[in-house]
């Protein structure tokens, strides 16, 4: 037993560190607390975590907030014109879903509303002017070139409609829009009364300028009528019948022109016999027969002319009458037609030559 000690005690000896650390860790499991099933060693104390402040957010400022279409309606009630006109810019400038609440029309006729009752004669018509560019409909397109004619025909935003015989009647007010109507009413009655005469004269004349300054003159009226509420069934009626009446007038003037130009030509290549001295070889003369074309007279030829330039008057005229007469040109391609093939025959007849003998 001394034995086995006294080697042991040699090999602490010789290994002194490793004694040492036998030592501490025995020390140490003594000392250590048993760890129970069901328990986990603390962690250490970390800092609590902090979440980083947001920036702060602008106040929001009344004017950036934009105003629905009834406040809109609301200022006008309210008759706040200046604020109201404030916002007009920014809302007809909107687009894509911005745009999406509003009706672009309906502002632009609010607009044109608010400049009514200020009295502001020139932007109330170049609203109009701008509200016409972004409509195709016809009612409203009429609206406002008929509301823009009214304006420019009133007087202090007072329509004067023409005197009924000897009695004036009153001036009408046009600012309001319910009693704008019954101005469009009265100025389409004053304009049919100026119309009418000339329709009549077309229709009971023979002229192709006495048409064509009725078809003229009714240019704009179905406009006029549909903005009126009357619909535009009686100016389409007058200038209907404008266009048979025209039509049926150039195409008898060119059937009457085409047997002129048929019996001129004929009377200017008509042989006329005459008879010729020649001289003979031995002396003398020995008569001789010929024949030559009888050729143009100066009245032909000023026949002619005239018939070259209204036949180049009646084929544009017959176009355009289709044309302003909401027509089609089809209508008028026999007449066309007829017109070019006489002008073609005319044109040769005053240009041939008659001088060749036989």
């Amino acid at each position: 037993m001394a034995s086995v000690w006294n080697r042991s005690s040699q090999v602490l000896r010789k290994a002194p560190v490793t004694a040492m650390l036998l030592a501490w860790t025995a020390g140490a499991m003594a000392q250590a607390v048993p760890i129970t099933p069901g328990t986990r060693p603390a962690l250490p104390a970390t800092a609590p975590t902090t979440k980083p402040a947001l920036p702060a957010t602008k106040p929001v400022k009344p004017e950036d907030v934009l105003p629905t279409t009834a406040d809109l309606h609301l200022l006008f009630e309210q008759e706040k014109y200046t604020d109201l006109l404030r916002h007009f810019p920014r809302l007809l400038s909107l687009r894509g879903k911005a745009a999406e609440p509003y009706n672009k029309w309906e502002l632009y006729m609010l607009k044109f509303e608010t400049h009514m009752r200020m009295k502001a004669s020139a932007p109330a018509l170049a609203t109009l002017r701008d509200a016409s560019e972004i409509t195709d409909d016809a009612t409203k397109l009429a609206w406002c070139k008929s509301v823009d004619l009214l304006i420019k025909r009133s007087k202090t935003f007072l329509y004067q409609p023409s005197p009924m015989k000897k009695e004036k009647p009153p001036a009408i007010d046009i600012i309001d829009a319910e009693s704008r109507k019954v101005a469009l009413k009265a100025l389409l009655a004053d304009e049919l009364a100026v119309v009418k005469p000339k329709v009549e004269k077309a229709m009971d004349g023979r002229s192709i300028v006495s048409i064509a300054e009725a078809v003229q003159a009714l240019q704009g009226f179905d406009v006029l009528e549909l903005a009126a509420g009357g619909g535009n069934e009686e100016s389409k009626a007058m200038i209907a019948e404008l266009r048979t009446r025209g039509i049926a007038l150039m195409a008898k003037t060119v059937i009457q022109m085409q047997a002129n130009q048929t019996q001129i030509d004929k009377n200017a290549t008509e042989l006329i016999r005459y008879v010729v001295s020649i001289p003979n070889f031995n002396g003398g003369f020995s008569q001789q027969v010929r024949y030559r074309k009888r050729g143009l007279e100066q009245r032909d030829i000023n026949d002619l002319k005239q018939m070259i330039k209204t036949t180049e008057q009646i084929i544009p005229n017959a176009k355009g009458l289709a044309k302003a007469t909401g027509g089609q040109v089809r209508e008028v391609e026999d007449l066309i037609t007829a017109a070019e093939d006489l002008l073609r025959k005319t044109e040769r007849t005053l240009n041939a030559d008659y001088s060749d003998t036989q």
